[in-house]
């Protein structure tokens, strides 16, 4: 489903150009860049689109693209950490943010809880999925490991922006074990549109140095994580890890073979209600709490269902439609159904 956002642009502090896209209404919930993202094409990408829509559930969600990627500054200088970090500064204050959840996804976990450690006035909450602790070469790994990291840094100069797809598909499979083809070929159309062939060994390059074992222990917010057991990226001991550094961090196991966390996986809906029960939420909370049915009516309403559609597919009463919508406009504060279907949208409530 499409969400309404919209797009502006900040600059970091060395002047790179940044994207930012706005959308929803409610507790604001920042997500940090992170890599491989593109604001207009996210919401196409499995990988991602599902996280966007739990995320705007009930919420002002603001997202950016990371310097080099999407509609941010292609031609950068700098892709290192502390400038991932910089960043992240300079969207919130461009974004007039004073206090706020702020959730992390992979590498951009790790930027999430440098910028928590760093501004503990601003961060309100503190949300991760997969993160480390440290980067691939910051683990004191053996050398076959340096070698085969080294191998894959070669490969993506040689491979990344080329015609075929097949070392980005490679790539994809290093992140999500078990996605169908469908799932990768939509996966590495996104890539494609996203960053260039430098940029992509560079952010690897950064990704493989990060360290925030020093940055960790000063978080002071409540901070839930979730990980992949199976992790085939970050591996499932840096989320224990980086939760025994957060004091007071909840760590969510997910049964997952997969990094990046898919939609149609069993883990899915476990990730999804942890995250809706730890981030602040203007609907799910006293006075806008919509039942399961109520919702699925709802759903069907914003599809332009009539109340006979409605009741034949749940096996209602016409009547008892009238009731739930009746009740729904009341909870909503809506006068008409139009504009109810129009909120629900715009807060992620028609998500599955």
């Amino acid at each position: 489903m499409a969400l309404p956002q919209e797009i502006g642009y900040c600059r970091g502090a060395d002047g790179v150009r940044l994207a930012v896209a706005r959308m929803g209404s409610g507790p604001p919930v920042l997500m940090a860049g992170a890599w491989l993202s593109h604001l207009e094409r996210d919401l196409q990408n499995p990988a991602l689109a599902h996280w966007v829509h739990a995320l705007v559930r009930g919420r002002t969600l603001v997202r950016y693209d990371a310097r080099g990627n999407g509609l941010s500054q292609r031609d950068v200088q700098r892709v290192d950490f502390d400038s991932w970090v910089e960043d992240l500064e300079a969207v919130v204050d461009w974004a007039g943010l004073e206090r706020f959840a702020l959730f992390g996804l992979s590498q951009g976990a790790a930027v999430a809880v440098a910028y928590a450690a760093r501004h503990p006035a601003r961060v309100s909450h503190l949300a991760l999925h997969g993160p480390c602790v440290h980067g691939l070469l910051r683990r004191n790994p053996p050398e076959k490991v340096v070698a085969a990291a080294q191998a894959m840094l070669d490969a993506a100069r040689a491979g990344w922006g080329v015609g075929s797809s097949s070392f980005r598909k490679m790539f994809l499979h290093g992140l999500v074990r078990e996605a169908g083809d469908e799932q990768l070929r939509a996966m590495d159309e996104v890539q494609r549109h996203t960053v260039s062939a430098d940029v992509a060994v560079r952010f690897l390059e950064a990704a493989y140095q990060i360290d925030v074992s020093a940055d960790a222990p000063q978080v002071r917010c409540p901070t839930l994580i979730t990980h992949s057991e199976n992790d085939p990226c970050f591996p499932f001991a840096e989320g224990a890890r980086l939760a025994s550094l957060i004091a007071g961090a909840r760590l969510v196991p997910l049964p997952s073979r997969n990094h990046l966390l898919m939609d149609s996986e069993a883990a899915w809906p476990h990730a999804r209600q942890a995250l809706d029960a730890f981030l602040p939420s203007s609907w799910s909370g006293p006075g806008f709490t919509l039942t399961p049915r109520q919702r699925e009516v709802l759903r069907l309403v914003a599809e332009g269902r009539t109340d006979k559609e409605i009741a034949r597919q749940l096996a209602l009463s016409p009547r008892t439609v009238e009731m739930h919508v009746a009740r729904i406009l009341q909870t909503m504060g809506c006068a008409k159904r139009a504009e109810a279907a129009a909120r629900a949208t715009e807060l992620g409530l028609l998500t599955p």
